[in-house]
């Protein structure tokens, strides 16, 4: 048993290279992004907390897309626990599942050295990374998709009532994953059809009879969730824009990232690709149809890529726009094993291998290095937002927001029952201007592009009877505490100890970028931090300094990643930045001098640095 372990080891150590290369891409840093919209959506569509009556109910209203997916989520919350690292972790799992059903996949269609570029090409794919690190269906079609086609390709070989099975079974799994798995059936359909007319020798009766058992097996096992298919039907306007006119060369570039160099490779590797493909056809008439296989190679390839994107361009072009690139992950397995038939079919061996390696290089350096995937913010910070919410909410203040089903996860989570009001922020102060809603304290929570930008009238109310009291602005989501100004507790007296001591806090090291004040509007851009510490603990807020006093003024918090990155820190100094851009007629008349107020509760340590211009308030 240990011997053939060893033997297996060393026969396919590529490939499981390449899986455990695969394994890290996928599941490293997997928590480091915040659940954004999409991902909310799956948490709350897969809400282990549901029956499984309501569960079909949720999904119908908050997906349209089939359940399969949803229903594994919520298993698998059941058993390892309700978060978004439980959740990313189903997605990476896939991913690298998917990266041996490239490898299978490819191997049946030419050998085994094109399967290895194949999987690899797949492992190091800018897209199938990011996908495999999105808690959304994508990955499980992916996979699906990738297994139906390697099931076809095996019936196609062999039309037995087990391979027939099987491949009904897969297909039917590929249109359960997603709605536009039903565009990719459409090419296999059209592919055996062809084979089943063009094929010289082949036995059409035992064809015809496999295809018609997988036709019925198919049927039968989508009867669950045959509402799919008449929703996609049903579907008269849809959230995705109108295609743009360069919008297909836009969604294959992100498919590697929009890395210019590794789209030049590409190019290379499609004319490797079709130099193949002209010699193929020059075997072919040399050498009858011996070499035939290898064509359809080409052809399943084509129909692939080709029908699959027909019917969505059809219906964007006609009546619903339907082409998105997340969507478009159709068809990316199949560029990628072109790709990896052009680089293993250059005939010097050397310069093939060359190539594939600066390839992988290349692409590795651009992932790590240029994109700084894993350590750059790239998805709407909710999470973040929301817990800079609950740390400053003693009061239990309400949250108002336009995005109302995607909070109580991260409330419940933390057991904090604020309620929250579906209103935009305009519609909101409206109310209250009119009296039908009362002027008290209130959070006010959006992101997804919807910028802070509210009307002349809700700017002036808000200005004449709150005072903002917390702010922060993350990446595609922002908040704000408005405190009604006769409850607002802006004012800090210090004594004399106290302010020495704060004063005299030489760990401080802060930087003002903007500073601008006139007409008593005070615009101010910087950061600040404790030497040595971590300044995800440490709160900053500004305020207007007079001998003894301080008035505290609106704070923005600003993730400043560059500040770590240019003093070379070996500590996160991420969570540094302060902005403020405010009238200050609130504030007593007087002079005064810009104060930054660093406080560090888990490292018990507080100080103050004041800025050296000084602001008169008129």
């Amino acid at each position: 048993m240990r011997y053939k372990l060893i033997k297996s080891f060393v026969v396919n150590y590529k490939l499981i290279l390449i899986l455990i290369l695969a394994t890290i891409l996928r599941f490293y840093n997997l928590d480091f992004q915040s659940p954004w919209l999409d991902e909310i959506h799956s948490l709350n569509e897969s809400n282990p907390n549901l029956s499984i009556f309501d569960l079909y109910e949720r999904i119908k209203m908050g997906e349209q897309l089939p359940p399969l997916y949803f229903y594994i989520l919520y298993f698998i919350f059941k058993l390892f626990g309700y978060s978004i690292a439980v959740a990313r972790g189903f997605s990476a799992l896939l991913g690298v599942i998917t990266v041996y059903s490239c490898f299978l996949l490819t191997k049946e269609l030419i050998n085994k050295r094109t399967a290895l570029v194949a999987a690899l090409f797949m492992c190091f794919n800018y897209y199938m990374i990011l996908y495999s690190q999105e808690a959304r269906p994508y990955m499980l079609f992916t996979l699906f998709m990738l297994f139906s086609y390697y099931r076809m390709v095996l019936f196609i070989k062999s039309h037995s009532t087990k391979n027939a099975v099987w491949y009904g079974v897969a297909a039917c799994l590929m249109i359960h994953s997603h709605l536009v798995g039903f565009f990719t059936l459409f090419a296999q359909f059209v592919t055996l059809i062809l084979y089943f007319i063009l094929k010289e020798g082949v036995n059409r009766k035992q064809l015809l009879k496999g295809g018609t058992i997988a036709a019925v097996v198919l049927l039968i096992l989508y009867i669950p969730a045959f509402d799919a298919l008449i929703s996609l039907s049903d579907i008269k306007s849809f959230w995705i824009r109108p295609l743009a006119a360069d919008g297909l060369t836009l969604i294959y570039n992100s498919f590697f990232g929009k890395s210019e160099i590794i789209i030049v490779f590409n190019l290379i590797f499609y004319f490797g690709f079709f130099y193949w493909l002209f010699e193929q056809g020059k075997s072919n008439i040399k050498k009858t149809g011996e070499k035939l296989a290898e064509h359809w190679v080409s052809i399943i390839l084509i129909l692939w890529i080709s029908l699959t994107l027909l019917i969505p361009l059809i219906r964007t072009y006609t009546s619903v726009p339907m082409i998105l690139g997340k969507y478009l992950i159709a068809i990316l397995p199949a560029i990628i094993i072109i790709l990896a038939i052009g680089v293993t079919h250059i005939k010097n061996n050397f310069l093939s291998a060359t190539l594939v390696a600066l390839y992988s290089i290349f692409t590795l350096v651009f992932i790590i290095i240029i994109e700084d995937y894993y350590v750059s913010v790239k998805k709407a910070q909710f999470r973040e937002s929301t817990s800079y919410i609950m740390e400053r909410n003693s009061k239990n203040h309400k949250v108002v927001t336009s995005l109302p089903l995607y909070l109580p996860y991260f409330f419940q989570k933390e057991n904090k029952n604020y309620e929250i009001i579906n209103s935009d922020l305009n519609v909101f102060i409206e109310d209250q201007a009119q009296k039908k809603r009362p002027i008290k304290a209130f959070w006010y929570f959006d992101g997804h592009n919807r910028k802070y930008n509210p009307k002349k009238e809700t700017i002036e109310f808000l200005k004449k009877n709150y005072i903002i009291q917390d702010s922060y602005t993350g990446f595609q989501a922002w908040t704000r505490h408005y405190v009604v100004k006769e409850e607002s507790n802006i004012k800090v007296e210090f004594t004399q100890a106290e302010l020495t001591q704060l004063l005299s806090m030489s760990q401080i090291k802060s930087y003002v970028e903007k500073f601008n004040f006139e007409q008593n509007h005070l615009s101010v851009k910087g950061w600040a931090i404790f030497k040595n510490v971590n300044s995800k603990n440490t709160e900053i807020r500004l305020m207007l300094f007079n001998n003894q006093t301080g008035y505290l003024i609106e704070t923005t918090d600003k993730i400043r990643s560059d500040v770590t990155a240019f003093l070379k820190l070996d500590y996160n100094a991420d969570y540094s930045g302060f902005e403020t851009n405010m009238d200050l007629d609130y504030i007593p008349k007087g002079n005064y001098l810009l104060g930054i107020w660093l406080k560090n509760d888990v490292e018990n340590i507080n100080g103050l640095f004041l800025h050296k211009e000084e602001i008169k308030i008129q």
